[in-house]
């Protein structure tokens, strides 16, 4: 895909970028690594993935991060994993490298991405619960969690990569990181805080707990007695954080 010249020489130009401060360069080498990145993704993992649909109408370029030494750095980074990636490749080690890449995508400012996948690698609700071990209402609230699902006409609708990754406590939050933030750009605060709220109770009356400061304390024990499914416990840590930082921000205005 990329000789060791042309990769030394794309890294020379992003760190020159850099040196000058220019802006519109950073921001070029910026769409040149992605572009980069969806090429790789088709080619490598054409066994899995059928296209990948950018948003490109409703892109808005998050200036204060593309100029950061962190996104120096990100950029860097994602230029030697593509290069340097190995063939054939797990689904789990796949669906790191996905997440990784639509997480990078929505920090440089876009809006929405679409993959979509072979049928083959696509799971049913049923399939999914039991490679979890849970039932099938069990899975339902896993997917309105963020649990990653793709529209289609048939049953087979989960990537055999977000069951594998749902009890990875790194992978799961990320996971849900990426549906409740798109979720939140369709949504106002108070809707987004309503339904965590909803959720959040849910929760509560499942394992008889209130909501409070020691709450989290309380399902980590559940979770570590095995008494709560550990991906769950994951999706209350997520949801409690979501729910002050929406109530701040709410308070702000």
């Amino acid at each position: 895909m990329m000789s060791l010249a042309m990769l030394d020489a794309k890294q020379m130009d992003i760190d020159k970028a850099y040196q000058d401060e220019d802006w519109l360069k950073v921001k070029i080498e910026t769409l040149q690594v992605l572009n980069y990145a969806v090429v790789v993704f088709l080619n490598k993992f054409q066994d899995r993935i059928s296209s990948i649909i950018l948003d490109e109408e409703h892109f808005d370029f998050n200036e204060q991060y593309l100029m950061s030494s962190k996104h120096h750095e990100d950029l860097l980074q994602w230029m030697n994993r593509l290069a340097h990636l190995k063939t054939p490749m797990d689904d789990a080690e796949f669906g790191k490298l996905k997440i990784d890449f639509e997480n990078w995508f929505y920090k440089i400012g876009g809006k929405n991405i679409k993959f979509e996948y072979r049928d083959h690698y696509l799971l049913t609700p049923k399939e999914a619960a039991d490679m979890l071990n849970v039932s099938n209402v069990t899975v339902h609230k896993y997917l309105k969690n963020g649990l990653e699902c793709v529209d289609t006409r048939s049953h087979r609708k989960i990537p055999k990569h977000a069951v594998l990754l749902w009890k990875d406590p790194v992978y799961c939050i990320l996971m849900q990181k990426i549906y409740h933030e798109n979720k939140m750009r369709n949504q106002s605060p108070e809707e987004r805080l309503n339904d965590i709220w909803k959720e959040l109770l849910d929760y509560q009356l499942k394992y008889g707990l209130t909501y409070g400061v020691d709450t989290l304390e309380k399902a980590r024990k559940l979770a570590e007695s095995e008494e709560m499914d550990i991906s769950e416990y994951y999706q209350w840590e997520a949801l409690i954080e979501e729910f002050e930082e929406l109530k701040k921000k709410l308070k702000g205005n």
